[in-house]
């Protein structure tokens, strides 16, 4: 069976400014300042992943004074829980000059990263149809599967998209209905029909290809297409479907073979409304006429 541990990856750490600037060091291992243990409850569920970058502010007692996200990990959630660990958890030996103890910056890359879902193997298709608004509300959503299909919560997870991420998506800041499609299949297989795309968007697709063996193990993966903005970061863990098989779901030998395809689309709600007729000009008499 296919496992994956919830993993945070801790990067080294890197001097901000000139290699000449002077560092803090780490009393302790940064990698127990973020462990998988921290992962947030709606993360997982929203299967929310990526790396987020900060720069931390450390004062001449070592004690770290701010946190700022250099690069996001596209989540708000994700990013707002890298900082407030670090502000509780980090601790220093300040930097100093010539023996004097001195303010100074710490910066590094925290890689959150999913566990693995269940699946099984076989041809299946999944669509999650939500309305958005740009205040990060979904005032509806629904799901439609066929067969045994993943669980991630696109739902809960727009509502964490960074401010800017959920812009792109919306294309503006007017509500607009955005819908996830994934279509699993096997062998050449064929996946449920989920209708057509008609008045829709395509925002984003991409298809990966791999095998799968006798012990469930995923070999071979390939990054056959990805095509737009991927908003719901599915692509950050490279070619990586997140998905567990169970062992001898797959064949000996070059085992069987899954095409993973996900779309994101777009339907805007701010059409236009049709311009009203113009009201008839009232008569006017040409110099002369009499109106009786």
């Amino acid at each position: 069976m296919a496992t994956m541990m919830l993993a945070l990856a801790l990067y080294a750490a890197m001097p901000a400014g000139a290699a000449s600037d002077p560092a803090p060091r780490p009393i302790d291992d940064p990698a127990t300042w973020v462990t998988p243990a921290d992962y947030p409850a709606a993360a997982r569920r929203a299967n929310m992943q990526g790396t987020s970058a900060v720069r931390l502010a450390v004062d001449e007692s070592g004690g770290v004074t701010g946190c700022e996200v250099t690069a996001s990990s596209g989540w708000a959630l994700l990013d707002a829980q890298s900082c407030g660990l670090l502000r509780q958890r980090a601790r220093f030996a300040p930097a100093a000059v010539r023996g004097r103890k001195v303010a100074s910056v710490w910066q590094s890359k925290f890689t959150w990263r999913m566990p693995s879902a269940p699946a099984m193997l076989g041809n299946w298709a999944r669509a999650t149809r939500m309305v958005v608004d740009p205040s990060g509300a979904v005032p509806s959503c629904s799901m439609q599967a066929s067969g045994p299909a993943t669980q991630a919560d696109y739902c809960l997870a727009v509502r964490f998209l960074v401010p800017a991420g959920r812009t792109a998506l919306l294309g503006g800041a007017q509500p607009a209905a955005i819908e996830v499609r994934e279509l699993h299949t096997v062998d050449g297989g064929q996946a449920p029909d989920m209708g057509d795309t008609v008045g829709q968007e395509v925002l984003f697709t991409s298809r990966i290809r791999y095998a799968v063996d006798a012990a469930g193990q995923i070999t071979r993966c390939t990054i056959e297409q990805s095509k737009g903005t991927d908003s719901f970061h599915m692509l950050d863990g490279g070619c990586d479907p997140s998905l567990d098989y169970a062992a001898s779901a797959g064949t000996a030998g070059q085992g069987r073979r899954v095409t993973l395809t996900r779309i994101v689309l777009r339907q805007r709600l701010d059409a236009p409304a049709a311009p009203r007729p113009k009201p008839p000009a009232p008569f006017q008499p040409r110099p002369g006429e009499i109106i009786t």
